[in-house]
């Protein structure tokens, strides 16, 4: 297991033998929520790959310009969007919209931040494809780890349905 130390302060949050990760302490991510319009996009864009802050319902609260310029959207273009909005899932579409219907039961991205929300464990490079309206197969890996109340949701992998690449 990776040792994980916070970003932003330095404290150990895991201690473990494998490489150093990092995340971010309750202080700092309470601290980082409280000031969504400063330091909270400061801290965004310092990690490394395209990265969301979303809530529970897999809804972006802000995102890092990686994110942007990947999507190709401003910030916000982003904000208050859910994921399958966010990347023009077919299924966000539908009546409801995103998380409403049969299928988003078994979304990766929304079973792996609610997940780590429950359990506070993260998601490492989750392999998952959604629908593009074209029809066309979006695959991801995505990774999540909590951030006080909410979940940072970072795109390691993106291929398909607009034609980019983006990998580690």
């Amino acid at each position: 297991m990776a040792k994980t130390i916070c970003a932003w302060c330095g404290d150990v949050l895991h201690d473990g033998s494998g490489p150093i990760s990092h995340g971010i302490c309750p202080a700092c991510s309470a601290s980082l929520l409280s000031d969504q319009k400063g330091n909270l996009g400061r801290y965004l864009d310092l990690l490394n790959g395209p990265v969301a802050l979303v809530d529970g319902d897999v809804t972006v609260l802000a995102a890092n310009g990686q994110l942007r310029r990947l999507l190709n959207k401003a910030a916000a273009e982003l904000q208050d969007l859910k994921a399958g909005e966010v990347f023009n899932c077919a299924h966000a579409l539908l009546a409801g919209g995103c998380g409403k219907s049969a299928s988003c039961s078994s979304c990766v991205i929304r079973s792996s931040v609610t997940g780590t929300l429950a359990s506070g464990e993260s998601v490492i490079a989750a392999p998952a494809t959604l629908i593009h309206p074209s029809g066309e197969e979006m695959r991801l890996r995505i990774s999540t780890e909590r951030f006080g109340a909410a979940s940072l949701l970072q795109i390691d992998g993106l291929a398909g349905a607009a034609g980019k690449q983006e990998s580690d």
